[in-house]
């Protein structure tokens, strides 16, 4: 019974610190170029991030480069959808086709033609100034791109 209580209780705490859970996708056909989306949490910001993971999509063999903490991008912003109507507006800042200065990588994923990898980023946060990108290499077809994330 005490064990039931103290996981209800958590479980309340978890959910009235979350500000909410969010997503963003972009689909670009590409023509011997890459795409680049970046998730950027603003410098000033009170929030943190916890990311949920990110799948990429190809559909011609390509490679996905997983990257952290670039420069601040400043171009192209995008919109961060809700996935939940509750929550409150998100404070990371997606950007696609983005231009992220130079970023520390962290892997490379080979993808096959029609293949959407799956990256498990639940160990990735981001605090304030902090940012991650997915670059895919050059190709000529559709990429596509999506990051899940959760603010606090």
């Amino acid at each position: 019974m005490k064990l039931a209580l103290l996981l209800l209780f958590s479980t309340i705490a978890f959910a009235q610190s979350s500000k909410g859970t969010f997503g963003y996708e972009k689909e670009t056909s590409l023509s011997g170029a890459a795409e680049t989306v970046t998730l950027h949490l603003p410098t000033g910001s009170t929030r943190t991030a916890k990311l949920v993971g990110a799948t990429v999509y190809c559909s011609v063999v390509c490679t996905a480069t997983l990257k952290r903490d670039g420069t601040a991008p400043t171009t192209t912003a995008g919109t961060a959808v809700k996935l939940n109507t509750a929550s409150d507006a998100a404070s990371v800042v997606p950007y696609h086709t983005s231009n992220v200065g130079t970023s520390t990588a962290i892997k490379i994923y080979n993808i096959a033609a029609g293949e959407e990898k799956v990256i498990d980023l639940s160990d990735k946060g981001l605090l304030a100034a902090e940012n991650v990108t997915l670059v895919t290499s050059s190709i000529t077809g559709t990429a596509r791109i999506y990051f899940q994330w959760r603010e606090y």
